[in-house]
């Protein structure tokens, strides 16, 4: 009859291995009083423990606990910027499990301290637009100052000078027409001296004076205009400068007011989706500090408060011990069973293993954990995020083999050997390949046929078979690594077992291979 070869790998905690020490020690005194009160017949006759050699499936799995999540989760974060090193509190926060639609409110945060903040900011906004507004005022009055002068107060000027010259240039003519008509009579004696002396100082007055006049305009139209010109662009670029500064204040005024309150806005969060609340409560691993999510908490920006997840894209989260994460592959085949489902069993598939350990507090071990994340194929409705789940993980699976206990394999330099029951009291080693192993089967490709009979602790007999000689190099290997009965762990090879190990499991092994032992007494 073909039976099934199962080796599953637990995850060793403290219970665990308090359980199986204490389970080792029970066996081992029960069997040592059993081996006191024994004859010496009945030693002898107890002191070979055989194996019967099947052919059957063998099966290596990997198993260990997780926890279900979301491979693709809507994370609801806190997206108001920390005023402190605290953070924001929370005062109201939607249940967790609760089904929401989108639109619904899920957390209200504090906004008291914003909301003064927009007080004062709005102050803040008033004052920095009074001030634009006369820098602009100031502005408008320079240019309009500009175009004054041009228009109005120069050409106003240059008009009155104008008419000064006329009147000038009028002066002089009449100036010059009574001297000529003065110099005419004082020809004739009619016109003293003096009088003409007087005519002509008219004339040089009325030189002078359209002279004066045809300077003043010059001096308005080269030097003055320009300079007030100058002056007046002066004015206005200051003016200009002044009202960008203070326009550019107001809008940075403005954009700070607005931000503060989007700041508001966003102290209330919404769904953006359908979905069902889940709390993104979080354990620090470095201290004892964590994160809960409700009234009262503090939320740092850009931290996560809530998750949607996707009910319909679930997966396992499981942590492998790193003696057996080399054995992990992606699309390795995985069974499921979540304790909330009873003895209902879920389809999965190894999607990835991390590369690098999970983080660990101060005062945990320093064995490392790898997370492995298993998809959950054809999830039923009433799974949910953070239930417990045990997987196993199917490393190797192959059916109609021949199989043994590792404990009937003995490791001979660099060659492996079981030790073979040939009749009652005669027994043969016999090499063997061997092509797959765990923790306890190997997969015996060549050698063994069904039915063989094996000793189980093949070290006892070794006095009793005739084994090849060792050479120097391989004896000293042998002193090194330990006695015959202790082999290597790779994953071809059967694990390592050592003596106290053999004595440990030897009442286990007469249990589980009672029926094997009872054919063997039939046989004999």
């Amino acid at each position: 009859m073909k039976r099934q070869f199962c080796m599953m790998a637990h995850r060793s905690g403290s219970t665990s291995l308090l359980a199986i020490g204490s389970l080792l020690a029970v066996v081992i005194l029960v069997g040592a009083v059993s081996y006191l009160t024994m004859g010496s017949g009945d030693r002898d006759s107890a002191a070979v423990i055989t194996h019967v050699v099947e052919r059957g499936t063998f099966v290596h799995e990997v198993v260990e606990r997780g926890e279900i999540e979301s491979s693709r989760n809507t994370e609801i974060r806190c997206e108001v910027k920390g005023r402190n090193s605290d953070g924001t509190a929370i005062l109201e926060v939607v249940d967790e499990g609760t089904r929401v639609q989108e639109g619904e409110i899920l957390v209200k945060l504090d906004s008291s301290a914003l909301e003064q903040e927009l007080i004062e900011q709005q102050i803040a906004c008033n004052n920095s637009e009074s001030l634009m507004i006369q820098a602009r005022n100031t502005l408008e009055a320079a240019e309009i100052a500009k175009k004054e002068y041009i228009e109005g107060t120069f050409k106003q000027e240059c008009q009155t000078i104008e008419g000064e010259i006329a009147v000038a240039e009028e002066n002089l003519r009449r100036a010059q027409q009574y001297l000529k008509y003065s110099e005419s009579l004082a020809a004739k004696g009619y016109v003293t001296d003096l009088q003409l002396e007087g005519d002509r100082f008219a004339v040089e007055k009325a030189l002078n004076e359209l002279a004066a006049a045809e300077t003043k305009l010059k001096v308005l139209q080269e030097y003055t205009m320009p300079k007030m010109s100058k002056e007046l662009d002066a004015a206005i670029e200051s003016a200009a400068a002044m009202f960008r500064s203070e326009e550019s204040s107001f809008r940075l005024e403005q954009e700070r007011k607005k931000e503060i309150e989007d700041q508001i806005a966003k102290c209330i969060i919404r769904a953006p989706q359908d979905g069902q609340v889940v709390h993104a409560n979080t354990q620090s691993s470095r201290s004892s500090g964590e994160f809960v999510v409700e009234p009262g908490s503090l939320v740092r920006e850009r931290q996560t408060i809530i998750r949607l997840p996707d009910p319909t894209a679930m997966q396992v989260k499981a942590e492998i011990n790193e003696s057996r994460v080399n054995l992990i592959k992606a699309g390795m085949l995985v069974s499921i069973q979540l304790d909330a489902l009873g003895d209902q069993y879920l389809d999965g598939e190894v999607m990835r293993v991390n590369e690098y350990p999970e983080p660990g507090s101060w005062f945990s071990s320093q064995v490392k954990e790898y997370a492995t994340y298993i998809r959950i194929k054809n999830p039923p409705n009433q799974i949910r995020p953070g239930l417990t789940a045990e997987v196993k993980i199917l490393v190797d699976r192959q059916p109609d083999v021949i199989v043994t206990p590792v404990q009937t394999v003995l490791e001979h330099g660099e060659e492996f050997y079981c030790i073979k029951r040939m009749s009652p009291d005669t027994w043969e080693a016999i090499k063997i390949e061997i092509a797959a192993s765990n923790d306890k089967f190997v997969i015996v490709s060549r050698g063994l046929q069904e039915g063989d009979e094996l000793a189980m602790m093949p070290r006892s007999l070794i006095t009793k078979v005739s084994l090849p000689e060792l050479t120097p190099e391989q004896e000293a290997k042998h002193r090194g690594e330990g006695s015959y009965g202790e082999v290597d762990e790779p994953e071809n090879s059967p694990a390592r077992r050592d003596s106290d190990q053999e004595e440990s499991n030897r009442d286990a092994l007469k249990s589980n291979d009672a029926s094997s032992a009872d054919r063997a007494g039939s046989d004999s």
